[in-house]
Parts: structure tokens; C-alpha cells; sequence
């Protein structure tokens, strides 16, 4: 899928700035100190993630000196307080609510992307009869409240609907055939459709809404440990450049 293209990572502007029951990387040795570093994930473990878990199986972090721990996430982790209060140091989010939570003083900034164009979708029961966004007035949609593209989707195709909160399992959507749901089209379709549902899907890139999903981290960190950030980076892009193109079973298994 395009979303899985290999990642480019973000140097800004001249300040670069396993799972927590994982066992001890290869490579790790003795009589070298490693530096911690944790990772907040921004969901449970899976193929999204492969870089990094392929990374922690391979050695490549232990190769830079670091002792990286991928802490699993879920429904309720709140991945930007976690960075920003400094129990984790590095997080994955979306480009956008990186940018506002930094806009609002909060002490975090994007380091890398991971996907170029986040996979985020409207899904639909395929006989339904909305086809574009701008169909979508007086509907009511499950997805994340905070999500900044609704306030768009609002503005730009002057419609209005109501949010119901993300429950992030697809039940509501297979009993209720008017159903409508944000979710990753590379996860949730997939699910649905192995339970018997035909789905399509309004891509929000389609829908003029563009935004990375992204690795971003704590700015005390950044500022204090420069060096350590540049080889988390660096092991990152070797982990993912091993798990698209090389055997992904390591990363797969960690996770």
C-alpha cells in the first residue's frame, strides 16, 4: 500500500532537535551503557509500527547506543501529555495535533513522518447512499472528538454534522447499515469485511485534508540529548528499510 512507502525523516531546523515486557534487544552488550529511550506508541502493536519493532529485534538501536523500550498504546493512552510530561520521550501522533499542541506552548515537536499521508478514512456501509463529503450534513459520525479534520471537513464543504465519540471497535458498525465511522483504511476495513460487511470509504485526502502521521518528541529531550535523537533516527530509517524490503518476521514477532 502507499501508506507503507519507506518514511523520510524531518532534521528541523538545526535542534534534533520493547513493548515494556520485551526482552533485551540483540546486540545489546554488557560493557556498553545504553542510553534509555521510551517510545509511546499511538496504538497497540502492529504492521504500522514495524520499523521501529523490526528495529528493537534487529539490534539496530543497541547499535546506536540506546535502549529503546516501545510502551504499547490503546484507547485511552493520551500520547501527546505522555511525551510532553516526560514519561515517554518520543511519541507517534498525526502531524496536525503535534502542530497545535505545540502552538499552544505545549514542549513537543514532529521529528519524522511515518506515513506520508495518514491513513484516515470515513467508512461506510457500501450500499450507502452518500458518495462525497459534501453529502454529509445533518449526519451523525464516530470518530475521535479531537480530530481537527471535522472542523475542516465543516468549513470547507459548509455542511454540519454530529461526533459521537470513538468507541474504536466496529459493533455499532455492523448492526446499523447507516452506520459511519473514522478509521485507518489499511486496519478497520479489513475487520469489517471479515465479518460479513461490504464497506467504501471517503479517504480524508481525497477530501482535500492532508497530514502526516508522525514521530514527534519531548523538547527537553531534543535540546538536552541531540545526539542520542539523531540515532534513534537513524536506527528508525535502518529498521524500516529492513522491514519493507528485508524479512519482517523479527519485527512481527516482538510484536
Amino acid at each position: 500500500m502507499r501508506c507503507f512507502q519507506l518514511l523520510t525523516c524531518i532534521i528541523l531546523t538545526g535542534v534534533l532537535v520493547g513493548c515494556d515486557n520485551s526482552s533485551s534487544p540483540a546486540g545489546t552488550t554488557d560493557d556498553k551503557q545504553l542510553t534509555p529511550i521510551t517510545v509511546q506508541l499511538d496504538w497497540v502493536p502492529e504492521p504500522e509500527h514495524g520499523g521501529l519493532f523490526q528495529a528493537l529485534a534487529k539490534g539496530y538501536f543497541a547499535d546506536e547506543g540506546l535502549d529503546v523500550t516501545l510502551r504499547p498504546g490503546g484507547a485511552n493512552v493520551m500520547v501527546l501529555e505522555t511525551v510532553a510530561a516526560g514519561d515517554a520521550q518520543i511519541g507517534q501522533s498525526s502531524s496536525t495535533q503535534v502542530i497545535r499542541a505545540a502552538a499552544r506552548g505545549i514542549p513537543v515537536t514532529n521529528i519524522a513522518t511515518v506515513f506520508h499521508e495518514i491513513p484516515t478514512a470515513l467508512i461506510l456501509h457500501a450500499d450507502n447512499p452518500i458518495d462525497s463529503f459534501d453529502q454529509l450534513g445533518g449526519q451523525t459520525i464516530m470518530a475521535r472528538p479531537e480530530a481537527l479534520w471535522i472542523p475542516y471537513l465543516k468549513q470547507r464543504y459548509k455542511i454540519d454534522f454530529k461526533v459521537m465519540a470513538q468507541n474504536f471497535g466496529i459493533g455499532l458498525f455492523l448492526n446499523d447499515p447507516a452506520f459511519i465511522q473514522e478509521g485507518f483504511y489499511i486496519a478497520e476495513p479489513y475487520f469489517m469485511e471479515k465479518a460479513g460487511a461490504q464497506v467504501k470509504l471517503l479517504t480524508l485526502d481525497e477530501g482535500g485534508w492532508h497530514a502526516y502521521a508522525t514521530l514527534f518528541a519531548n523538547k527537553k529531550f531534543l535540546e538536552g540529548q541531540p545526539e542520542a535523537a539523531h540515532a534513534f533516527l537513524r536506527a528508525y530509517v535502518r529498521g524500516w528499510e529492513d522491514y519493507l524490503e528485508g524479512d519482517p518476521t523479527p519485527g512481527n514477532a516482538l510484536m
